[in-house]
C-alpha cells in the first residue's frame, strides 16, 4: 500500500520529468496518448521590395516608390541555414507596443534545400515584363516535422493570435529565453557581423546573410491556422500560403560597380576601364579624343559599427514602418552624425585619409585588373561586367549631418589621358574623384577631382529629403560612370556618376514543420 507521504514524492518525480521532455523528441519521456503534439507549418518570403512595406528609394522616384526594377540574387546571398522564430502575444499595435510582453516561443530549426526556380544574379529594369513580379520564387527549404508544442506542456494557446518575428541565418536561443526574456530583448538587438566574409577582397565570395522581419507578422491559429490532424492525434497548424508568407529582408546593403560605357583595356600603362570624354554636356555621345582610364575604385565611409536587428524608422512607430518621405530608416549612430569629427566605427573614413596613397592601402581597395577577373567569373549586365564591391552595414544621415564627414560613396581611381597619349607623361594625369551614394538617381552634381582636404563640405543633405544620402537594407546600389567631361583650359574634367537603386529579390521557402 503507497503512503501518503510515496505518493506525493511519485507525482513530484512524474511532474519532473514532464517538465524536462516540455519541448523534447525523446522516446524515454513519458507520454500521454490523449494530449496531441504540436506542429506549424510556414512559408518564409526574402523580401523582393515589393511589399507594402519598401525601403525609402529618394526623390526619383517619390519617397516609397519602387527603385529600378528588382534583381535576382546570387545563391550564395539567398540561402538560408536556418531560421530563429519568436513568438508573442500584443496588441494591435504588435512590435510597436508601449507595454512589453514575454516571449512565449524562441526557436532555431535547420533547414535543407529542395531547390531552385530563377535564375540567379538576374536583373530586371523596372516597368519591364519581369520588373513587378513578387511571385518570383528563386529557392526553396524545408526544416522538415519540428515540434513546438507536446503532450500540453507549452506556452502557446492554440486558440489565440500570436505576433511572429522571424531571424534567418543566426541563432538567438542562446540569448533569448522564452517565458522570460521580453520583447525590448529583441527590439533593442544590434549586431556587428550581418553576414560571413573573410576579407573585402573577396566580396564575392560572402555567405550566411542574417535576415530579420521586413514586417510585423501575426499567426491567427484559431481563425488562419489550416489544422491537421493525424490518426495518432498529432496537429499541424498550416500558414503555408502566400498570404500568410512571414517576409523577411537581408540586414546587408550591396555597393556595385558597373562598368556601362567602357571598355576594359590591359594595353594601358595600367589595367583599366576606359571611357571616352565628351566635349559638351548636351551630346548623346562623346566626341573627345580624351580618355580615362578607371584603374581602381575604393569605397569609404562604411559603418563598422552595429546595426539594428530589425529595421528601425524615426517615426511614432519605430520598428518595421513603412518608410515615408517625413519617415526615414534610422541606424544605432544616426542622431551622432552631427558634429565634426568622424566617428572611429567608420572604414576608410574621408576625413582621416591623409593622402590619396591610404585609399589603396585600404582593403576595401579594387583594382580593375582584379575586378575585370570576377566580373568575367561571376556577373555581366548587358554585356558589360559588374562587380560586387562591399556589402555595407546601414549608414542614414540626418538632415543637419555634415555630409563631408559621414556620407558612404566610392572613390574613382584613374589616368586621364590628353588625346588618348599614353606614351607622353607630361600629358597624362592621375586624378581621383569622390562621389557620394544617394537612395535614387542621378547624382545631383559633377564631382571634381579633389583631396580629401578640398571636398565641397557645404553639400548637405535637404531639409525637404531628410536622409536622402544613405545606405538601407536589402538593396543593390548600382554604380556606373554616365559621363566624363573633356579637360579645358578653365575647367578640369568632371565625372557624372548614375545610381541605379535595385530590390534584391524574393524566394519562398518550402513549408516549414516545426
Amino acid at each position: 500500500m503507497i503512503t501518503l507521504r510515496l505518493r506525493h514524492i511519485l507525482l513530484f518525480t512524474i511532474t519532473l520529468l514532464l517538465t524536462a521532455c516540455q519541448f523534447e523528441d525523446d522516446s524515454d519521456c513519458p507520454k500521454d496518448e490523449n494530449i496531441a503534439a504540436s506542429y506549424i507549418n510556414l512559408t518564409i518570403a526574402v523580401s523582393n521590395g515589393n511589399t507594402h512595406n519598401r525601403t525609402r528609394a529618394g526623390e526619383i522616384p517619390t519617397a516609397g516608390e519602387d527603385g529600378d526594377g528588382r534583381e535576382a540574387g546570387f545563391e550564395r546571398e539567398n540561402a538560408v541555414t536556418g531560421i530563429t522564430l519568436i513568438l508573442y502575444q500584443s496588441d494591435a499595435n504588435g512590435i510597436n507596443t508601449a507595454t512589453d510582453p514575454t516571449l512565449d516561443l524562441v526557436r532555431y530549426f535547420p533547414v535543407t534545400k529542395v531547390g531552385n526556380s530563377a535564375t540567379q544574379g538576374t536583373s530586371y529594369e523596372a516597368g519591364s515584363a519581369h520588373g513587378k513580379h513578387a511571385d518570383q520564387i528563386e529557392a526553396k527549404y524545408t526544416t522538415g516535422p519540428q515540434l513546438i508544442g507536446k503532450y500540453g506542456l507549452t506556452r502557446i494557446d492554440f486558440s489565440k493570435t500570436y505576433h511572429a518575428i522571424v531571424i534567418a541565418n543566426y541563432d538567438m536561443t542562446g540569448s533569448l529565453t522564452e517565458g522570460t526574456s521580453k520583447l525590448s530583448n529583441v527590439r533593442d538587438e544590434t549586431l556587428s557581423t550581418i553576414y560571413s566574409g573573410d576579407n573585402t577582397k573577396a566580396a564575392n565570395l560572402f555567405t550566411n546573410f542574417v535576415m530579420s522581419s521586413e514586417e510585423d507578422n501575426t499567426l491567427n491559429f484559431a481563425a488562419e491556422g489550416v489544422m491537421t490532424q493525424d490518426a495518432s492525434g498529432d496537429k499541424t497548424f498550416n500558414f503555408s500560403d502566400d498570404n500568410h508568407a512571414l517576409v523577411i529582408e537581408r540586414m546587408a546593403a550591396r555597393i556595385d560597380f558597373w562598368s556601362k560605357g567602357a571598355t576594359y583595356d590591359d594595353t594601358y600603362p595600367t589595367a583599366g576601364y576606359v571611357y571616352r570624354a565628351w566635349k559638351t554636356a548636351d551630346t548623346e555621345s562623346p566626341t573627345s579624343a580624351d580618355y580615362f582610364v578607371v584603374t581602381r575604385i575604393t569605397p569609404f565611409n562604411l559603418n563598422a559599427g552595429t546595426e539594428y536587428l530589425l529595421k528601425r524608422t524615426n517615426d511614432t512607430q519605430k520598428y518595421l514602418a513603412s518608410e515615408t518621405g517625413t519617415n526615414s530608416v534610422i541606424d544605432p549612430s544616426t542622431s551622432a552624425k552631427t558634429g565634426t569629427s568622424t566617428p572611429s566605427t567608420f572604414v576608410n573614413a574621408l576625413s582621416g585619409i591623409a593622402s590619396l596613397t591610404d585609399l589603396s592601402a585600404n582593403s576595401y581597395c579594387h583594382t580593375i585588373a582584379s575586378m575585370h577577373s570576377l566580373a568575367s567569373a561571376s556577373s555581366t549586365i548587358d554585356g558589360k561586367e559588374n562587380v560586387v564591391l562591399c556589402y555595407p552595414m546601414e549608414n542614414t544621415l540626418p538632415d543637419a549631418s555634415p555630409l563631408y564627414y559621414y556620407a558612404t560613396g566610392i572613390a574613382i581611381e584613374g589616368d586621364y589621358y590628353i588625346g588618348n597619349n599614353t606614351t607622353d607623361a607630361t600629358k597624362r594625369e592621375h586624378r581621383i574623384y569622390f562621389g557620394y551614394i544617394r537612395h535614387q538617381g542621378e547624382s545631383d552634381k559633377a564631382y571634381d577631382a579633389l583631396l580629401p582636404s578640398e571636398l565641397d563640405a557645404t553639400v548637405t543633405t535637404s531639409s525637404t529629403s531628410p536622409m536622402n544620402f544613405g545606405i538601407v537594407r536589402n538593396n543593390i546600389y548600382r554604380i556606373s560612370i554616365e559621363k566624363v567631361m573633356e579637360k579645358t583650359v578653365t575647367e578640369e574634367p568632371k565625372v557624372t556618376l548614375k545610381i541605379k537603386v535595385k530590390k534584391w529579390d524574393k524566394f519562398e521557402h518550402a513549408p516549414i514543420y516545426m
